[in-house]
């Protein structure tokens, strides 16, 4: 009796034999296949621009927050997989050392039964600015004041901790012989941090406004000023 004989499939371009680690597609190896054959058919990346202050990028009209770089070139980027393949996976990778402004992808397909790995590299426009929060951090710049009365360690400690956590934009900090002002980039921040002091403290809550002058189009612009007065 004849043995089982299994045929293993040969290039037909390189004539390299099928092995658990080569694979085939279309009657060559990938190595052969992906020499005249790309995943991709369009690459198209949009001019991505971060402030590393604060880890923000800009999104069409507005700044959002982003854990890593890569995260955002993901968002951002558009990659358009030729007609029969499926894209599975796609890892991005900056080179800022190696080379900069330019981003490795590695891109793992489907073409039927067959997976395929591919790396590309691209150029990368990436502009750093800082955001408009930031930018007026660095200003004299402020919404609102934040005025804490009498002094209070406990108090000024949950403040100073709320700041950090929250990332909130302070310009100035004085301290005073009667307490704290602390000066707010927005208005909204010094107002929820007033909200929390009054949930973790006892004490009483006052706010005023001053009229400040015209914003750009116009319209009245407001400073306000909150006093958290502590029970003594």
């Amino acid at each position: 009796m004849h043995k089982d004989v299994k045929f293993r499939k040969i290039c037909a371009k390189c004539g390299i034999s099928e092995a658990e680690d080569i694979n085939f597609i279309e009657g060559i190896c990938e190595k052969c296949f992906l020499e005249k054959n790309s995943i991709i058919s369009l690459f198209k990346q949009a001019k991505i621009i971060v402030c590393m202050k604060c880890k923000m990028y800009f999104e069409y009209d507005h700044w959002e927050k982003f854990k890593d770089l890569e995260e955002v070139v993901e968002k951002k980027i558009k990659i358009k997989p030729q007609t029969d393949f499926e894209i599975v996976k796609t890892k991005i990778e900056l080179l800022p050392k190696i080379k900069p402004n330019h981003i490795s992808i590695n891109i793992t397909a489907r073409k039927g039964n067959s997976k395929i790995v591919q790396d590309f590299e691209f150029p990368l426009e990436v502009e750093y600015r800082n955001c408009p929060l930031c930018a007026r951090a660095g200003s004299d710049y402020f919404e609102a004041i934040l005025q804490i009365r009498p002094k209070n360690k406990a108090v000024k400690n949950f403040v100073d901790a709320e700041i950090k956590i929250l990332d909130y934009k302070i310009t100035r900090e004085d301290e005073l012989k009667e307490g704290y002002d602390l000066y707010f980039v927005r208005k909204r921040d010094a107002f929820n941090l007033i909200r929390k002091l009054k949930e973790e403290f006892e004490g009483e809550v006052k706010n005023s406004r001053t009229l400040h002058g015209k914003d750009r189009n116009g319209k009245l612009s407001y400073r306000s000023t909150f006093l958290f007065r502590v029970k003594e």
